[in-house]
């Protein structure tokens, strides 16, 4: 076998035995990426190409593979830019997954008689090819096989082909027609070139480069099968009969030139992601007595109650829109990229927002959340970089993955007393936002939760939160003082990383657990550009806690005594502001209760920035029934 080549290029001859051993195997990445190789030339003793074997080698323009090898696996030659020709072996009975995608400037294919199947992505951006002969031996065609062969003006579909997956021509943006030879028992094609299942009920495939704007499916198609008419950005008006029953996910995505399409009665299912990223599309009409689906006078897609909104048309030229008051549920991708607008309100009868529902609607500035809203979804406001602040609602509960990251202009933020649980990624790279108040609720900071926020100064996580997970704090270049609840048990690796400004961490607990896999696991001790530079804060904590040092995560520690405490009387809080004397940078902390009988309850914490600090209750209170007091918790 060939494991490793480490000659010096050029015309490379691979021998047929070396110290007496057969060559039968080329080893997988054995001649990955060695861009100064010009020609290669393999033996009849090999039979087998492994993963990846010659990924990369840019300086390859044409390769003859002998009729010996039966097996060539994934990505062999993936990446061989300029490959212009290739000549596959007799024998051969899969092109495997891959195998020649990124091949951009090949050309020519001779497919042996023997090849049953094309797997995924086999020949993925292979943007040169224009014509491609499919032998009859083909039965399946894998998902993506042809994806981004924008040089290609036609295919032919031969009799024994059963099997074309999705995305198989995604992006072939030349495609004029699909031709399938009449003794085919399950595809067909018409006299325009788009393909068909055998009987004709289902439209597989629109040629994407056929140069006709208009079309009118036939009559007696049930079904715009998944991707059917994606990237077919000539068609500016599609013309759907009463016949069709399923529009299948993404069937139209990405048609740039469709202005407006009628939805007829006989729909009863609509995939998700149907009209996504149609950028002219202005208005989604749906027949009045379609029992399934519904519109407003806005051309906004809805299901028949007007309870769920499914799509707003991006090609909508209007900076605000007001949700009715009878949706509950804003479906996914919904208002993805729709970049015309600036302001939505949001009803109080909506409970959730699916993932991606509003992802990258980039001019949006204002987004009114409802009082009913629960549930926010995975990205569902990520790249949003209009949009300044938020207010999120009491009534939610959840707010999944990355909500609200890469929103670079968001400086303010307000969470509801709702949310358990912060999840990875939720306001990560909002590089402007300069102050975060974490609910005393929640329980757990997810993996880079608030990483990249180079703006926030100051940090208290509340007593309730009991995990701080990896990463969560990663690049907070701006922080400069932390204080972490007593209830924190663990904290992940790096949560602290590069956040080179810290100079003071208040711990008000025992010790967390910190991973032991690192010998800096809460700082690390690179900046982001990979230069050394250490954090050196000093790490507070209180008498009385348990587990601490004289170093934690490598970093010097001095303990503090417990707050000192004064209470004032409802009459010295009078009009429930408090001030007191303060030393600045020191860390205080208020309690209320409404009865001295009872215990004092954590309100807020205060990094003094002045020598006189005040604090307003929010809550309103009858006077006289309510009593505070403050304690200093850091120096």
């Amino acid at each position: 076998m060939i494991g490793y080549y480490l000659g010096g290029g050029g015309a490379v001859t691979i021998p047929n035995n070396i110290n007496g051993f057969l060559v039968t195997r080329i080893g997988s990445t054995a001649f990955g990426n060695q861009i100064g190789i010009t020609s290669i030339t393999i033996p009849d003793s090999v039979t087998t190409i492994q993963y990846s074997a010659f990924t990369g080698c840019t300086g390859i323009t044409n390769l003859i593979i002998p009729n010996s090898v039966t097996n060539i696996e994934n990505w062999a030659f993936s990446g061989c830019k300029n490959l212009v020709s290739i000549t596959l072996p007799q024998g051969m009975t899969t092109i495997k997954r891959g195998m020649f995608s990124d091949c951009y400037s090949l050309t020519a294919v001779d497919i042996q008689s023997t090849v049953a199947s094309i797997e995924q992505e086999a020949f993925a951006n292979c943007r040169s090819l224009i014509n491609l002969n499919i032998p009859d031996s083909v039965s399946s065609i894998g998902v993506a096989a042809f994806r981004g062969c924008t040089g290609l003006t036609s295919i032919n579909i031969p009799r024994n082909v059963n099997v074309i997956e999705p995305w198989a021509f995604k992006g072939c943006v030349s495609l004029r027609r699909f031709e399938v030879v009449s003794n085919n028992p399950n595809f067909a094609s018409n006299d325009d070139g788009v393909l068909f299942n055998k009987s004709r009920s289902s439209l597989i495939q629109y040629p994407p480069g056929r140069p006709f704007s208009t079309y009118s499916i036939p009559d007696g198609v049930n079904s715009l099968s998944y991707g059917s008419f994606e990237d077919c950005s000539n068609l500016a008006e599609v013309n759907i009969p009463n016949t069709v029953a399923n529009v299948m996910e993404n069937a139209f995505y990405g048609c740039d030139g469709l202005v407006s399409i009628t939805i007829p009665s006989s729909v009863s299912y609509i995939g998700s992601g149907a009209f996504l990223n149609c950028i002219r599309l202005s208005a989604i009409s749906v027949a009045s007595n379609n029992p399934s689906y519904g519109s407003d006078s806005a051309g906004v897609l809805f299901d028949k109650n007007i309870s769920l909104l499914i799509q707003y048309p991006r090609g909508r030229n209007v900076s605000s829109y007001i949700i009715p008051n009878t949706v509950s549920t804003i479906k996914s991708f919904s208002f993805s990229n729709c970049t015309n607008l600036i302001n939505v309100i949001i009803p109080n009868s909506v409970k959730v927002l699916e993932r991606y529902a509003f992802n990258s609607c980039s001019s949006l500035q204002s987004v009114a959340l409802g009082s009913g809203v629960v549930t926010i979804g995975d990205l569902a406001f990520q790249n949003c970089y209009g949009l300044t602040n938020i207010i999120i609602p009491d009534s939610v509960n959840t707010i999944g993955e990355s909500a609200f990251s890469f929103c670079t202009n968001l400086t303010s933020v307000t969470l509801g007393n709702g949310l358990y649980e912060i999840k990875s990624g939720v306001f990560s790279n909002c590089r402007n936002l300069s102050s975060i108040t974490i609910p005393t609720n929640v329980t757990s900071i997810g993996y880079a939760a608030f990483g990249g926020c180079r703006a926030l100064t100051n940090l208290v996580i509340p007593n309730n939160v009991t995990s701080i997970g990896s990463q969560a704090f990663t690049s907070c270049t701006s922080l400069t003082s932390v204080t972490i609840g007593k209830g924190v048990a663990n904290i992940g690796g790096g949560a602290f990383s590069y956040c080179g400004n810290i100079s003071k961490l208040y711990f008000l607990g025992n010790a967390p657990t910190l991973p032991n896999d690192y010998s800096d696991p809460l700082f690390f001790s690179l900046n982001a550009s990979g230069s050394p530079s250490r954090s050196t804060p000093t790490i507070y904590y209180l008498s009385g806690s348990t587990g601490w040092g004289p170093a934690f995560s490598g970093r010097p520690t001095s303990v503090v005594l417990n707050p000192v405490v004064s209470t004032f009387s409802p009459n010295t809080a009078a009009g429930n502001q408090l001030a007191w004397f303060a030393n600045p940078g020191s860390v205080y902390v208020v309690e209320s209760t409404d009865s001295l009988s009872n215990s004092f309850t954590v309100r807020s914490y205060i990094t003094a920035s002045n020598t006189q600090e005040t604090w307003t209750d929010p809550e309103s209170v009858v006077p006289n029934t309510r009593f505070y007091r403050i304690g200093l918790v850091m120096p």
